[in-house]
């Protein structure tokens, strides 16, 4: 029940605008775990073919030709295309959440079916900041492409309004007006980064959401939320992170209505020709080079070995033993918790390791807690951390755990 983001310290919505996440809370309830998100995203990705298939058959006539065009995107969701793929894989995020509901958003568009369109439409607002950019792509495409234009123009002013309300107003409000600690704006910095990042989302769909650029449009927007970035966040435009899940949806939609124009004598018009031929080895190779890792090799590595059982004991060991005490944790060991006086340990900028928020120390924390077997993300060097804390005066090494390190602070 409570929004405070131990780890920002600060209102959750400081950070993400996430209320449409708010009914996950419901099952904490049954098992406080932060295994529920993680259920939640894998439903949500997983659906994503099965909606592709309903758009399709709003999209084409002939069953056989919806049918293939679902498997070739259901694929590429799921195995292929690294911008999706690398989404699902990264950590979890509100938006992670949004796809379906996109989808299904757009299929209540084709079906005219109004109330639950716009319903969906402000639910998707909830799951993060920058999904204003949705309306915006919507809006586009009913412009162009679509009798529709009123509704256009009203979904591109309306997502336009949500993204500077919610951005500008709401989240500082949240914040306390202290500066954007996640926002770096510039639009015209890392361009060439910027262009091979465009190329690596448009090349595994042989740039049809660019040839067909009226249905292409509908992900412009969320595109160019990456794009807007600055140097600082040079994350959202390599495809290797969360980043691309919003984006990705949207250019699967286009890519469907793109198909849907294509007949088959436009594709006999293009094989008469000789250089279509270079060009699918040309796109073949970047296809073939561009591939995310095997989702079974990521799920084999993933699946917990005896050490991971045993680090988890001595977790719940020591979730008793502190119960009432402000813990500082490796990353990685925070979804154990559930708790509110809990904060990260990080370095600073001068490789100083200690439990901080946003680079503020936190002094009253009693105890530090690592497990070096594991990831130490905002950790750059962990044997150098957990060495300097062993040989500071401030904290004491405590005994009885194989596997986790455990230090208090010193009295």
């Amino acid at each position: 029940g409570s929004f405070f983001s131990s780890y920002l310290g600060a209102h959750d919505w400081a950070d993400h605008f996430n209320p449409s996440m708010s009914p996950l809370a419901f099952l904490y309830f049954l098992v406080p775990s932060a295994n529920w998100v993680t259920l939640a995203k894998t439903i949500a990705y997983v659906s994503v073919p099965l909606i592709i298939y309903q758009i399709c058959k709003e999209c084409f006539d002939n069953k056989d030709k919806a049918w293939f065009v679902t498997v070739i995107l259901a694929l590429a969701w799921m195995l292929i295309y690294a911008p999706a793929v690398n989404s699902f894989f990264f950590e979890f995020q509100p938006s992670s959440l949004a796809p379906p509901f996109i989808l299904y958003a757009f299929l209540c568009f084709k079906r005219e079916n109004w109330l639950i369109f716009w319903l969906l439409m402000f639910f998707l607002l909830g799951f993060k900041e920058h999904l204003g950019a949705v309306w915006i792509g919507f809006g586009f495409y009913m412009v162009l492409a679509t009798p529709k234009k009123k509704m256009g123009f009203l979904l591109i002013a309306g997502g336009a309004i949500a993204l500077y309300v919610i951005i500008f107003k709401v989240m500082p409000f949240f914040r306390n007006y202290q500066d954007s600690w996640s926002m770096v704006i510039g639009p015209l910095q890392d361009i060439p980064k910027k262009i091979v990042y465009l190329f690596k989302i448009l090349i595994p769909f042989g740039f049809i959401p660019l040839i067909f650029w009226r249905f292409g449009i509908i992900a412009g927007p969320a595109i160019g939320v990456n794009l807007l970035s600055g140097a600082g966040r040079s994350q959202m435009y390599s495809t290797g992170y969360h980043y691309d899940d919003v984006s990705s949806t949207l250019l699967m939609i286009a890519m469907v209505l793109s198909f849907s124009k294509l007949s088959m004598e436009n594709v006999n018009h293009f094989k008469k020709k000789k250089l279509i031929w270079g060009i699918s080895v040309f796109w073949f190779a970047c296809l073939i080079s561009l591939l995310p890792s095997s989702p079974l090799r990521i799920l084999y590595a993933a699946i917990p070995n005896n050490s991971h059982w045993e680090i988890r004991q001595e977790l719940i060991k020591f979730d008793k033993l502190s119960k009432d005490d402000s813990i500082a944790v490796q990353t990685s060991l925070g979804p154990k918790f559930n708790r509110t006086n809990i904060s990260a340990i990080t370095q600073d900028r001068n490789g100083e390791c200690a439990p901080m928020r946003r680079q503020q120390l936190m002094t009253d924390t009693k105890y530090l807690v690592f497990a070096k077997s594991l990831n130490h993300y905002l950790i750059d060097d962990l044997d150098e951390c957990i060495r300097t804390i062993r040989m500071s005066s401030g904290y004491r090494q405590l005994h009885g755990f194989s596997h986790l390190e455990i230090f208090v602070k010193s009295k």
